[in-house]
């Protein structure tokens, strides 16, 4: 139990310079993904006429005036 350590462990599994070049590319890969679908949506709901119709988002920060103190 004496020559036990992190790398017994695996604490020190991204160390070795392998995992973090992959993650990059699958999160660039992920990244692009969800762009390319946003794009998409934007473009359908502007040839389907939605982007003039969106809602109006509710103001957060209005007070109301019948509410007192």
């Amino acid at each position: 139990m004496k020559d036990i350590d992190a790398d017994y462990y695996g604490y020190r599994d991204d160390d070795d310079g392998i995992l973090l070049p992959l993650e990059a590319d699958e999160e660039k890969r992920a990244i692009a993904e969800k762009v390319g679908m946003w794009k998409r949506q934007k473009e359908e709901s502007i040839e389907s006429g939605k982007a003039a119709e969106e809602e109006e988002e509710e103001d957060i920060y209005a007070v109301d005036k019948g509410v007192s103190k």
